[in-house]
């Protein structure tokens, strides 16, 4: 008869240990998820702050409306209207992104200049006239965390 106790309280025993593993386990993974989870809130808010800060600002929505033939690729920001941009841009990144832009027409794919596809966080900004409501650009921004 003891022997038969003894082998049940192992059984318990080794039960515990597994269900105090599995527990750790699934606390280090959704530590991580978290963590994740919060990088990305935070890389998608300063993309809609800067996003937001170009169009308010009238000087830089007339740089971005008078370009064609659109898309224009982030390499191609070098021109005088879209100097301002770019150093906007690349003033208000953060220190740990780095983040490229392009324009496309409001209905246009605007896809990533980059051929790494993988966790890229992008936004994008409709940038509009005030005088003429036929003349709108899309300005998509593209962030990878370094």
């Amino acid at each position: 008869m003891r022997k038969n106790k003894r082998g049940w309280v192992k059984m318990i025993e080794v039960v515990i240990a597994l269900l105090l593993i599995t527990g750790v386990l699934l606390l280090l993974a959704s530590r991580d998820f978290v963590k994740k989870e919060s990088i990305s809130m935070t890389v998608y808010e300063q993309e809609a702050l800067i996003l937001r800060e170009i169009q308010l600002n009238n000087s830089l929505r007339q740089g971005i409306l008078t370009l064609s033939p659109l898309p224009i690729e982030w390499n191609d920001f070098d021109s005088p209207d879209l100097t301002p941009v770019k150093e906007k841009i690349e003033k208000r990144t953060p220190t740990n992104l780095v983040c490229e832009a392009k324009i496309c027409f409001m209905n246009q794919t605007c896809e990533s200049p980059s051929s790494n596809k993988e966790n890229i966080y992008s936004q994008s900004a409709a940038i509009t006239s005030t005088n003429n409501l036929q003349d709108f650009r899309q300005l998509k921004l593209f962030c990878v965390v370094k």
